[in-house]
């Protein structure tokens, strides 16, 4: 948390996570798999996260179309 301006910060912080979170769920109602990246991650951790979650997404799609009458 940052010292100067302190109750700002604090409330930009709460304001954004809450915006964050409303997003996220809306983008999860919609199909969507949101992921978060920011400009100091390692890129090699990001990719591996955004790899992850497409085989994740991948195995989800092919259980539910395993699990389905195909005609």
């Amino acid at each position: 948390m940052p010292k100067a301006h302190a109750e700002w910060w604090a409330a930009k912080l709460a304001t954004t996570r809450e915006r964050d979170r409303d997003t996220d769920a809306r983008l999860v109602a919609a199909g969507w798999t949101p992921l978060r990246i920011w400009e100091h991650e390692v890129v090699d951790d990001v990719v591996a996260r955004i790899v992850d979650a497409v085989q994740r997404r991948r195995a989800s799609v092919h259980r539910s179309a395993a699990g389905s009458e195909v005609r």
